[in-house]
């Protein structure tokens, strides 16, 4: 199946966790547009933005993940990712995307967030 025809049901049968984090998207031109994360999953994030993205394209996006147990403590996170789906509102774009690679410390901290949602 293409990814251009994955339903929101099978994009949403990660458990997710609602959260508020700061992010950047990596533009590929030295150029940043900033973003707000808003609910994790283990397969992927969702997020906020006023810059214009395109469902599989591919980016770098880079977040400052706090610990879930003490949120003073802020872990950058640089993570490749795919647009699974863009949805255009008022408030600007709402972005879901898709973790290309997971690994060592970023999906444990993920992890412990998901599992809070729990």
């Amino acid at each position: 199946m293409s990814r251009a025809a994955v339903t929101d049901s099978e994009r949403r049968r990660d458990l997710r966790k609602s959260v508020a984090w700061r992010a950047r998207i990596a533009l590929g031109t030295g150029q940043f547009a900033d973003a707000k994360i808003v609910d994790v999953a283990m397969g992927g994030c969702a997020l906020t933005c006023q810059h214009t993205l395109h469902q599989g394209a591919n980016l770098e996006l880079q977040i400052a993940a706090p610990d879930p147990h003490d949120h003073a403590k802020i872990t950058p996170l640089r993570l490749l990712c795919e647009v699974a789906y863009v949805s255009m509102g008022s408030h600007g774009t709402r972005v879901g995307v898709q973790f290309l690679k997971l690994d060592g410390p970023a999906k444990n901290l993920i992890e412990a967030w998901v599992k809070m949602a729990s």
